[in-house]
């Protein structure tokens, strides 16, 4: 509970707007290069902040039909960098301002709730996480939403005995959506020789990623600490975009609108008279992540600290720990 009531508090921290500021007038063009630039920036960090939860120090914890069996249950929260001038300069053209203390780096904050089960036969086990937030009101008119669910299978290689390390290689899959919604100020839109205006609008920006992950973990227990190391290779499909719905108009007729916006490249923008603005970037891509830490062991209460990098994004991250696991 404590660590949800944390992260809900990071999580308002992060995205609290600082309130309403007149519309930029920004141009079609413009909202569609920062919607292309935010996709990027949320293909490259959204993998990684996928993959918190489920690192527990332990490469491998054992069977589950067993004296005792071998289980865990426990929460996580911590937070993944992402671009920052990418986030701002789309939020920016619909007037929606981030706090000062977030110019340089944006957090975007998860948290799960975890379970792992031991294997049988083999030496191998499983886990299962899951974190939800429903329409956060962060105020102000302000809303957050955040899903994450996933799992993984770790095949135990060695057994964490004597001098020789534990040593696990598995596979994960991660899916997570997010977003965030704001009323925003009257808007007016430059297209080439005509206006588009919304007013009484409602902004949603939004992303959504799925990744396949393979992983390797070494770890060591040592007395009251277990320092571990991993590294993963990933695969994930993302998508990020705004939608803005309001009374949407433009100073031409409607296909005079769609024309101008097929004529300038835009056809990635979607327009509906009277309804909303809107676009959706689509990519996919690999990725790789170095992860480690150590977690403290007291009695059957583990307490991990993790680190984590995608070196070749320049993303990274942390998370904290907290289960009880045999």
């Amino acid at each position: 509970m404590k660590i949800k009531i944390l992260s809900i508090i990071i999580l308002i921290l992060v995205f609290c707007a600082t309130g309403p500021v007149f519309a930029q007038n920004a141009t079609v063009n413009q909202i569609y290069d920062g919607t292309k630039n935010f996709a990027q920036a949320m293909a490259e960090a959204l993998p990684l902040n996928s993959s918190l939860g489920l690192n527990w120090s332990d490469a491998y914890i054992g069977k589950l039909i067993g004296k005792p069996p071998h289980f865990g249950v426990g929460a996580s929260a911590g937070f993944t960098t992402v671009n920052a001038d990418a986030v701002h300069d789309l939020l920016g053209y619909f007037s929606v301002m981030l706090p000062a203390s977030l110019n340089d780096l944006i957090p975007l904050p998860a948290y799960t709730g975890e379970l792992r089960l031991g294997g049988f036969g083999i030496p191998f086990d499983i886990g299962f996480k899951a974190g939800y937030l429903p329409s956060l009101d962060l105020g102000g008119g302000t809303e957050l939403n955040y899903f994450q669910i996933g799992g993984d299978f770790r095949y135990g290689i060695l057994e964490d005995k004597g001098l020789i390390p534990g040593l696990s290689v598995g596979f994960g899959a991660y899916h997570l959506t997010g977003g965030i919604g704001a009323d925003l100020p009257d808007q007016v839109f430059g297209l080439d020789t005509i206006k588009i205006d919304i007013e009484n609008s409602r902004g949603d920006f939004t992303w959504q990623s799925t990744t396949l992950e393979l992983k390797a973990q070494i770890s060591k227990k040592l007395l009251f600490i277990t320092p571990y190391l991993g590294l993963g290779a990933n695969y994930a499909w993302t998508s990020a975009g705004f939608a803005v719905k309001g009374k949407v108009a433009s100073q031409g007729e409607y296909a005079k609108t769609i024309h101008l916006l097929e004529t300038e490249g835009l056809t990635g923008i979607k327009y509906e008279a009277q309804k909303e603005l809107s676009s959706e970037i689509k990519t996919s891509g690999l990725g790789f992540r170095v992860f480690g830490g150590f977690a403290f062991n007291i009695m059957a209460v583990k307490i991990d600290l993790t680190g984590m990098a995608d070196p070749l994004h320049k993303v990274f991250g942390a998370s904290l720990g907290l289960r009880f696991q045999l």
